[in-house]
């Protein structure tokens, strides 16, 4: 193929595949509104917090997708450390209670710069991994090992710190690090993306449920029961999350986010359909914060003046 045919090509598959996004980008968008909505003026309606499901697995998506096809990864992490400092504040007062505002709540654009350092180790691993397949050097093994184990490390962090440091929040967390790492290596194929999402959701579920059965431990001991609840208690951990709301009977109760397997569908289903739809690449960034200090000003009028 000749150069200028390759740039060709390279510009066309780019630009289709900003279309497919830039419909789930807008899907995502919409039902992420909903969710919030929801969650500050009808948090007795769970339909709301239901369709708000279907946002952010997009997100995961779009993220892996991004990391996958920037020319500039740097300017590219930039834009979402930018937009994460943004929405800090209105996120902080949103994630608060009341006018009290909680500052050591995350939001989402800061999980998703995570999540570059996250599919980083990644590939960091796996080219250690294939240069010892390739040269047999065990060098590259161990600095594969290591890099995984970093990886690992690096991905509960979250959630040891949601453990360690009362008030810490990191939307989506461990979970939504996973799911990036899950779409960054399967993409749109059905099969492997639902086998993943079912492992991911009973993982991180199980997790969310030791949490909630060492509530109300002191700090000081904290670490000690949480580890030890993870363990040695796991048959009473699987009865709360089973038991709580009828657990994955009805998807609710701790199980309550694997409601998401709505959004993978319409990944699956719009990923690899061509588009002549497209977004302003900065809407996407834009409408969280501004959506979000929308409703904390209603909300303020409404319940607070």
């Amino acid at each position: 193929m000749k150069g200028s045919d390759f740039l060709t090509e390279t510009i066309s598959f780019a630009a289709t595949e900003s279309k497919r996004n830039d419909v789930l980008k807008l899907i995502a968008i919409i039902t992420m509104i909903l969710d919030h909505i929801g969650a500050a003026f009808f948090p007795e309606v769970t339909l709301f917090r239901t369709i708000g499901r279907i946002a952010f697995p997009i997100f995961a998506y779009q993220l892996a997708k991004g990391y996958r096809h920037t020319s500039n990864l740097g300017e590219y992490s930039k834009r979402l450390l930018i937009f994460a400092c943004i929405s800090y504040v209105p996120y902080i007062y949103f994630l608060g209670e009341g006018t009290t505002p909680n500052p050591l709540a995350l939001n989402v654009m800061f999980l998703l710069l995570a999540g570059i350092g996250a599919l980083l180790l990644y590939d960091t691993a796996h080219t250690y991994f294939y240069r010892y397949k390739k040269s047999k050097a065990v060098g590259q093994l161990i600095l594969g090992i290591l890099t995984f184990i970093v990886l690992i490390v690096y991905v509960l962090l979250p959630e040891l710190l949601v453990v360690t440091i009362p008030g810490f929040m990191f939307s989506y967390g461990t979970y939504g690090l996973l799911m990036m790492l899950s779409f960054y290596i399967y993409e749109e194929q059905a099969l492997p993306l639902l086998f993943s999402f079912a492992l991911i959701t009973l993982g991180t579920t199980y997790l969310k449920g030791v949490r909630y059965m060492v509530r109300g431990v002191p700090m000081s001991m904290m670490s000690t029961i949480y580890f030890n609840t993870l363990i040695e208690r796991s048959s009473d951990v699987m009865d709360s999350i089973f038991g709580y709301k009828d657990g994955l009977k009805t998807l609710s109760g701790y199980f309550f986010q694997a409601r998401s397997i709505m959004g993978y569908g319409l990944i699956i289903l719009f990923g690899r359909k061509n588009y002549s739809f497209t977004l302003n690449k900065y809407i996407a960034y834009w409408f969280y914060p501004v959506h979000i200090s929308i409703i904390l000003i209603i909300s303020y009028f409404m319940y607070y003046n």
